[in-house]
């Protein structure tokens, strides 16, 4: 189950759309919720914010850079890495 949410937090931002992406995070809330019921609960909460990038063009999505210091650091690395 670890392995399968690991892939599939991803799935809501790849969704053509917002609806799609809205369903696709309520999905993967759904499949956390047996064995993670807060995490669930945190993803159900903060659903707007996770998908605020969608209201922006979608080519400009990569682009949109991240608050969180551990992702912008863990960015880096990968850039530097290759």
């Amino acid at each position: 189950m670890v392995g399968d949410a690991a892939v599939a937090r991803k799935r809501p931002s790849r969704q053509p759309d917002t609806d799609g992406a809205h369903r696709e995070l309520r999905a993967l809330a759904g499949r956390l919720e047996p064995q993670f019921a807060k995490a669930a609960a945190c993803l159900l909460a903060a659903e707007d914010e996770i998908l605020a990038h969608m209201v922006f063009p979608r080519e400009h999505w990569k682009k949109l850079g991240s608050t969180n210091p551990l992702e912008r650091l863990d960015a880096r690395a990968r850039r530097r890495r290759g």
